[in-house]
């Protein structure tokens, strides 16, 4: 069981080291604290009152700064690889110099001036934006010669500029010509831009036109000078916010060198603005202060013995929970194991009282990812990348889980794709069969999976099979761990003989097994019924429920089909494998014909495709190797639901302090 067993405790100390019992709370990364409000909702009558202090305004805007200051010198940073970017921003540094660097380094007036060069480049974006849309607008009229201000209507002539779809502009002419006199200023394939003459009495006919034709009706007003006057004007300070641009990028070029401290930093003060918003969880008296929390049991002797060396005032009591208490939930596995601890939390971690199901998925997740992908090069190329990421990256604590995944995975991947004669879609038989490695992979090769559907069929019921039958053994140990063991054996020992049963004669269609064998299925599939009608509603007082309940039980081994034929999906997603590498190479080999620039056209286009379609076919083996285990494998034993162990610790996203 890989579920840590919890206790719960209470922390008592003076006020006066009450910030330092947090901050070495904080470093320590043991104790989840509880909200005092919400375990105690009367605490007028309690000896201790909830904190009520303020959210600390400065730190949450100090850390805003600093973030900004971080985001603004980004893109002054060399590049980085993609490996970099996977694996996110991270700063090496030992102790002394972290300490230097959040203590004595003048962090406020470099955030203060990076701010402030963040503020003066967006005011210049804005700007520029707005010239630039303004001489777009202008553009088009540049051929008028005489200046705006003086293009305006008398008392007599009206004057308008509009612009309107080019398909239309000459039905528009020919309709309105008695009307006004029309100039084409500009035309282009969608837009004609044109200036109308009208007299003033005319006026009320002009705009029905107008509306009639969709013609839209633009101000040149606003502006001085001619057409092309005025946009000389605006490139003039297009020019001169560009240059105003070029000093804050080399201002800021000057200052990236700064960035990692303040990623450093930033990590610092997000850490303090957690051990300020913590204290929102604690109480207090006139006196002390009150922790209450949750900790592994195996860590409370230990934390015990450091607290109360360290401080004067430190009491740490294990305390008696609530009926009403639910305790974080805590996983840890042996280091085959842990990797695959992610599966379960995509599905939901266990519930304290639940077996963990980590430890008997693992080695069936790899084995079915494996099954989905079958070969060997695929198997290779992704244990490399996973291995790594691993050892460039120094991912975080879920890629890390992730990487380590499919770094197993991948292995198990090179095994299954040697079986089945699978190397990056290679077909054999058209090679040397004397090479040496045509040689070695026919001697290992157990069977094809395109010319052996049925036998990979059968393999993948039967991986079916066994999963689905250790799922009802891990639902029948919790039925006897929990001291129902009799009640548990009847109910749950009828489904595994009738899954093996049901498994062995669905194999039996597909491929010929021994006659024993067979005999043996139908047998236990049979007492397996028997068992599940008799059983199934064991404890029932109405006999005619009991029977139901029995007739319902019947009924269910026909979802153990289902549930068996789902795994149907590993052939599928195998065979798709073979077929899709192997078109690759083929066409491959077609481009190695073209003349002089075949072989590289062949490299690049046989190595992409590959890369490509491993990314792909690792995502369907993942998605559709978590679906089998979430569908048809956790309905047998596992519900979920827990709440995950959240330490209060530091939370260093940026920041890996080198102990030397």
């Amino acid at each position: 069981m890989a579920v840590v067993p919890m206790s719960k405790v209470s922390i008592v100390c003076h006020l006066s080291e009450r910030s330092a019992l947090i901050k070495e709370m904080q470093a320590l990364g043991l104790l989840e604290i509880s909200h005092f409000k919400e375990n105690h909702p009367e605490p007028e009558s309690a000896q201790f009152i909830p904190h009520t202090r303020e959210f600390p305004q400065g730190l949450s805007e100090r850390l805003a700064a600093v973030q900004t200051a971080a985001e603004f010198l980004k893109p002054y940073m060399p590049q980085q690889g993609v490996l970099s970017k996977l694996g996110g921003e991270k700063v090496e540094i030992t102790p002394q110099d972290y300490y230097w660097v959040t203590q004595e380094f003048d962090f406020d007036g470099l955030v203060g001036e990076c701010v402030d060069l963040s503020r003066q480049a967006a005011e210049l974006r804005s700007r520029l934006e707005k010239l630039r849309s303004r001489k777009a607008f202008l553009n088009p009229w540049t051929s008028i010669g005489v200046p705006l201000d003086e293009l305006t209507s008398t008392e007599r002539v009206g004057l308008r500029f509009c612009t309107m779809l080019t398909s239309d502009y000459t039905e528009m002419i020919q309709d309105m010509a008695e009307t006004v006199h029309c100039e084409t200023v500009h035309q282009d394939q969608t837009q004609t831009y044109f200036a109308l003459l009208f007299l003033k009495e005319m006026e009320e006919a002009v705009t029905e036109h107008l509306k009639r034709f969709d013609i839209t009706e633009v101000s040149l007003s606003g502006f001085s000078g001619t057409p092309r006057e005025a946009v000389q004007d605006i490139q003039e300070e297009i020019s001169a916010l560009h240059e105003e641009n070029k000093r804050i990028d080399e201002r800021g070029r000057r200052l990236a060198e700064n960035r990692p401290r303040l990623l450093i930093v930033m990590d610092h003060v997000m850490n303090d603005l957690e051990r300020e918003t913590v204290r929102e969880r604690l109480a207090f008296t006139d006196s002390a202060c009150l922790i209450e929390g949750w900790m592994k049991r195996k860590d409370v002797d230990r934390v015990r013995a450091d607290l109360e060396a360290k401080f004067q005032t430190v009491s740490v009591l294990e305390t008696e929970g609530r009926a009403e208490d639910v305790p974080p939930v805590a996983l840890e596995n042996r280091e085959w194991a842990k990797p695959f601890e992610m599966v379960t939390d995509l599905y939901g971690r266990p519930k304290y009282t639940e077996i963990d199901p980590t430890p008997v998925l693992s080695p069936f997740f790899a084995v079915f990812f494996a099954l989905c992908v079958t070969d060997a090069g695929y198997g290779l190329m992704l244990s490399l990348i996973s291995l790594l990421a691993l050892r460039k990256l120094r991912p975080g604590p879920g890629m890390r889980k992730l990487f380590q995944l499919l770094l197993a995975s991948g292995l198990l991947t090179i095994v299954a794709g040697i079986v089945t004669g699978g190397y990056f879609g290679l077909d054999l038989t058209t090679m040397d069969p004397n090479h040496p490695f045509v040689i070695t992979a026919y001697s290992l090769k157990v069977f094809d999976p395109l010319e052996n559907a049925m036998t990979f069929f059968a393999l993948a019921l039967g991986c079916g099979v066994v999963h689905v039958f250790v799922g009802y053994v891990v639902k029948l140990y919790g039925g006897i761990a929990s001291g129902n063991a009799v009640r548990s054996i009847l109910i749950h020992v009828p489904w595994l003989m009738a899954t093996v049963g049901l498994g062995l004669s669905m194999i039996g269609f597909i491929i010929t097994l021994p006659s024993p064998v067979v005999k043996a299925g139908t047998f236990l599939l049979l007492c397996g019924a028997g068992g599940i009608f008799l059983f199934q509603g064991l404890g029932s007082k109405n006999l005619l429920v009991h029977v139901g309940k029995g007739l319902g039980g019947l009924y269910g081994i026909i979802g153990v089909f289902g549930d068996i034929l789902s795994y149907s999906r590993l052939l599928a997603l195998g065979l798709a494998t073979a077929v899709v590498a192997g078109v690759i190479d083929i066409l491959g080999g077609m481009a190695l014909k073209i003349p002089y620039v075949g072989i590289l056209i062949t490299a690049v286009m046989v190595v992409v495709a590959h890369l490509v379609y491993l990314v792909i076919t690792c995502l369907g083996a993942f998605v559709h190797t978590a679906r089998l285990h979430f569908v048809e494998f956790f309905s047998k034993f596992y519900e979920g639901g827990g709440k995950p162990f959240e330490p209060f610790q530091e939370k260093n996203q940026h920041t890996i302090i080198v102990r030397e």
